[in-house]
């Protein structure tokens, strides 16, 4: 990489550090930076409350977004032979081409351009009205690809937070009922939120843990009626597509009256099914079941996003996948969301939800039959 390249990655990089807003994402694999120009400062789809002021003094990793553009040698190295052309031609969270090198150089297509150097990352070119869409796009990045580089696999389930040492994975397939589900248990448990369709999941100190990425929450209009939200206020802001409501972070703590939270050991696991015809009903899971449970979820084998590690953030020998340390619990949920949530269900999971919860009402049902 040439020397001018260098140059202008520490300088941008330093000047951040001098005369940049200082923020920090809390995370499951550690605290990262954001340093961003005044003009170009981005809110990123992330919990407030895991969004501080000041940057942290060993990060995991360092975002920093610029106006300013790179030197002219980056634009002739991705028109080069070496720098590889992306089969999804720049659309969504790839890039149109990338080049691997001492500082692995990126263009998204109609959009900034994304250099890498160590655990710094330069989103350089991004304006105020984009900024926060290429930073949560890079934020997948390097949570998704630096985290494989320390055992987590992408995931795809819901997960709650009681505490920081107790929470719930929800597993099952796409139309399972997990995202409704993870929504009425956070309100019936008073926990809060960490995700409601994709995360990362490995171990934190040794504990099973489940990480949030920064996305919105899709959320169907069913469960936001359940809820008791207002969907015609609320379809003025985010149009139903397919069904569903696609909400930041921030608008589904306030219209679905839930806290979020980035991240949180897992001490039992949820399999859903959706149960077309009979009610609702549950059972215990077997050891050798939940570890079948969390190797289903885990689509690193199948996700293209996953696959394709544009940064360069993975190691080419990754760690692989660990089972789960020491005991988790596990239930079997045949799901049908209009029903009541079974109250004997409901304090089962008080093994893992302290104090014991209180039973909610839900749902239309439920509040007739109360």
């Amino acid at each position: 990489m040439t020397s001018e390249i260098s140059d202008w990655f520490r300088t941008v990089v330093e000047a951040a550090h001098a005369t940049g807003r200082h923020r920090r994402l809390d995370t499951v694999l550690g605290p990262i930076n954001i340093l961003a120009e005044p003009l170009a400062e981005p809110a990123p789809n992330w919990p407030s409350t895991a969004l501080h002021q000041g940057a942290a003094s060993s990060p995991f990793a360092t975002v920093v977004i610029t106006r300013s553009r790179p030197p002219a040698a980056v634009d002739r190295l991705l028109r080069s032979p070496a720098a590889r052309h992306s089969n999804y031609q720049g659309h969504g969270a790839f890039p149109v081409r990338w080049l691997p090198g001492t500082h692995w150089l990126a263009r998204y297509t109609h959009g900034p351009y994304v250099l890498r150097h160590g655990r710094n990352v330069i989103i350089a070119g991004a304006d105020h009205t984009t900024a926060q869409t290429w930073t949560d796009r890079v934020l997948r990045e390097v949570l998704i690809h630096a985290g494989r580089a320390h055992g987590f696999r992408l995931c795809h389930g819901a997960a709650l937070a009681f505490d920081k040492d107790h929470g719930l994975l929800l597993t099952g397939e796409s139309g399972a009922g997990k995202t409704d589900l993870a929504l009425k248990l956070a309100r019936a448990l008073t926990a809060s939120v960490v995700t409601v369709d994709r995360g990362i999941l490995g171990h934190r100190d040794g504990h099973p843990a489940v990480g949030t990425l920064p996305f919105g929450m899709n959320v169907h209009h069913g469960t936001l009626t359940d809820l008791g939200v207002v969907t015609e206020t609320l379809a003025d802001q985010y149009p139903p597509v397919h069904g569903k409501h696609y909400l930041s972070v921030a608008d589904t703590q306030g219209w679905c009256r839930v806290t979020v939270q980035p991240w949180a050991r897992i001490s039992g696991v949820i399999a859903v099914v959706r149960s077309r015809d009979a009610p609702t009903r549950w059972r215990r899971l077997k050891h050798h079941e939940i570890l079948a449970v969390l190797a289903a979820a885990d689509t690193g084998a199948s996700d293209p996003g996953y696959q394709t590690d544009w940064l360069g953030l993975t190691p080419v020998q990754s760690p692989e996948r660990r089972t789960p340390y020491g005991s988790l619990d596990g239930w079997l949920l045949h799901y049908r969301p209009q029903d009541a949530l079974p109250h004997d269900w409901i304090n089962d999971l008080a093994n893992v939800a302290p104090p014991a919860p209180t039973p909610y009402v839900c749902c239309k049902k439920q509040q007739q039959e109360a």
